[in-house]
């Protein structure tokens, strides 16, 4: 069970942190112009991201249902799932823009230093080119990992590292943030390209796809209008929206921790920032695992092995803990030397190996219910997970990063925050656990 767990846990892994550094290549790079351009970097990026993730949920709402139809051998719901994601981000895009496009507008009435918003707006208007791109990717991704296919989103996020590297060099110094901007659009179909070309040599296999290869454009035009239907892309929304919400919610109590660190000075924050880099390295590792999780527990439902299904769950939480202690270990006996190595402010280096030390005390957690989250989407049960974090991180985890902030200073921040994470992580692992010894049931059909 664990081979197969891991087969899949690493190359999605690599994914997960390749796709962090895109974001880090736009900074650095344009970190080298001016501080206005570069604040516009950081906060665009925040803004777009706080936005597509809920369609990127969305479209990942037919993950669960690919992988269950497999199990079952059941390739043509499988390609019908696959379809309706396609569908999702076809429909989630024009209202992803239209609310970014909203939040723009909103942006010179939110106290944001006036100079640092028309950058903003420059680069989140290059960067909109590729939300389409960005959707479709996840909808294509899901299709091939369910189907245990890696090679192509491991090649698409090195192909695109290192196209956004040579792109933003050239284009920054010539066009500003735009040329940023542009970049990171193209870089995003880029990658859409390689998995879109791995998806389509998988389909012109009938056995996998379940149907004869379209003979012509006209043809695989008619075959996506017809895929369409109400029912299964209803049943996708239900999935897939609590999972972006969920997400939303991640993303948000992290950025209103690192707007609550900013009120307590800007070295305070400099360290935030520093030891979030190394949290969040470490927690995208948990999301590669997680999402193996959820296609093996997806297919073990599919085949009707409940039982296989709760192991394979507990099996992928086992890894999680041996790989977040040996981090956590890590932070706590090494963080100076870790924060010394993205920074060379001694103030800093001291402050941000203090926060690492608070981390070393959330890994687990954190782990925990980054690979509980998966493995309860591959049963289909995404509210349950929108809940449970809905009320570990707002109804306790943010009340108490504002308590502590107060008395502990930074490191209450921190601490406020892993309160939440422990909590999500009971929880979750429970829910999983529960859900599993009653038998999970197949996503209705």
């Amino acid at each position: 069970m664990w081979r197969e767990i891991l087969a899949l846990a690493v190359p999605l892994a690599v994914v997960q942190v390749g796709a962090s550094f895109l974001g880090v290549i736009d900074t650095a790079v344009v970190g080298r112009t001016s501080p206005a351009e570069l604040a516009a970097v950081g906060l665009g990026n925040s803004l777009l991201f706080a936005v597509t993730i809920i369609g990127m949920g969305l479209v990942l709402g037919s993950e669960p249902i690919i992988a269950q139809a497999l199990g079952a051998g059941d390739v043509v719901r499988a390609r019908r799932a696959f379809r309706q994601g396609t569908w999702a981000a076809l429909l989630a895009t024009p209202v992803i823009l239209v609310l970014v496009g909203a939040a723009l507008l909103a942006l010179p009435h939110t106290g944001v230093d006036p100079t640092v918003v028309p950058h903003v707006c420059h680069y989140v208007l290059a960067r909109c080119a590729g939300v389409l791109p960005f959707l479709l990717y996840w909808a294509v991704k899901a299709w091939l990992q369910a189907q245990g296919r890696t090679t192509a989103p491991v090649v698409g996020v090195v192909v695109a590292n290192v196209a956004e590297l040579a792109l933003t060099l050239a284009l920054v110094e010539p066009f500003g943030v735009i040329g940023a901007g542009v970049a990171h659009s193209i870089t995003t179909t880029l990658r859409l390209l390689i998995v879109l070309f791995a998806a389509e040599r998988a389909l012109a296999d009938g056995t996998l796809a379940g149907e004869p290869p379209p003979r012509s454009l006209a043809e695989r035009v008619h075959r996506m209008r017809a895929a369409l239907r109400v029912d299964e892309l209803s049943q996708l929304v239900r999935i897939g929206l609590p999972l972006g919400l969920q997400m939303a919610l991640e993303v948000a109590v992290f950025a209103f921790a690192a707007l609550t660190m900013g009120q307590l000075g800007a070295r305070q924050l400099a360290a935030h920032q520093v030891a979030i880099q190394c949290a969040s390295t470490t927690f995208n590792v948990m999301v590669g695992l997680g999402s193996a999780a959820s296609v093996v527990v997806g297919r073990k439902i599919g085949a009707g092995q409940s039982a296989l299904a709760l192991r394979a769950g507990l099996v992928a939480l086992g890894m999680s803990t041996l790989v977040m202690c040996c981090t956590g270990a890590l932070f706590l006996f090494a963080g100076t030397p870790i924060a010394r190595a993205l920074t060379d402010q001694p103030d800093v280096v001291a402050s941000a190996a203090t926060l690492l030390a608070v981390a070393a005390a959330f890994q687990l957690s954190d782990g925990l219910q980054a690979v509980a989250s998966g493995a309860l989407r591959g049963a289909g049960d995404t509210r349950a997970t929108f809940i449970i974090h809905l009320v570990s991180h707002w109804a306790i985890g943010m009340p108490c990063v504002l308590w502590l902030a107060k008395r502990w200073g930074p490191t209450g921040v921190w601490w406020g925050l892993t309160f939440g994470l422990v909590f999500a992580s009971v929880a979750l692992v429970s829910r999983f656990v529960v859900r599993g010894r009653r038998g999970f049931a197949m996503i209705g059909r």
